[in-house]
């Protein structure tokens, strides 16, 4: 003991603490973010995807469009379906920078991706809106998060 109730401590029976370096995996991060802040403080997941696809709309301009569309979004809901005739079928919410977007995948597409696609993946997306201002998706490109 030291003097004024002070206790001396040898360091040298003390080892170093090993530092482990963790690499940065954005995907994790925006999720975190978004989980335990509500938002996207380092940027939306879809946003770094927008200038390698400059054909696709967002989802505030997608209320106003019919035809053939393509978006990007992230899949925050996926709920089966079975048809009148026994097959799978899915219905999509997901989101992008602004809004949401609902999309269809039919029992065609839906067997293709069924294995793949999930929630929290960013996909490309391209179909036709139907009246219900869903986009009924005939092609779709998996760009993270799956499996």
């Amino acid at each position: 003991r030291l003097s004024g109730g002070q206790i001396q401590i040898d360091l040298q029976l003390v080892d170093k603490p090993v530092l482990k370096v963790i690499p940065d995996n954005s995907a994790i991060n925006s999720r975190y973010e978004e989980e335990l802040i509500g938002f996207y403080l380092s940027g939306h997941p879809v946003e770094k995807f927008r200038q390698q696809y400059p054909e696709t709309i967002d989802s505030s301009v997608l209320k106003t469009r019919r035809g053939y569309v393509k978006v990007i979004c992230k899949i925050q809901k996926m709920r089966d379906y079975r048809t009148k005739n026994g097959e799978l079928m899915c219905l999509v919410d997901g989101f992008d920078e602004f809004g949401e977007i609902n999309m269809v995948l039919m029992q065609n597409v839906y067997s293709r991706y069924s294995s793949t696609v999930r929630k929290g993946c960013v996909v490309f997306a391209e179909g036709t809106i139907d009246d219900r201002l869903s986009v009924k998706v005939n092609n779709m490109i998996i760009l993270e998060g799956g499996n």
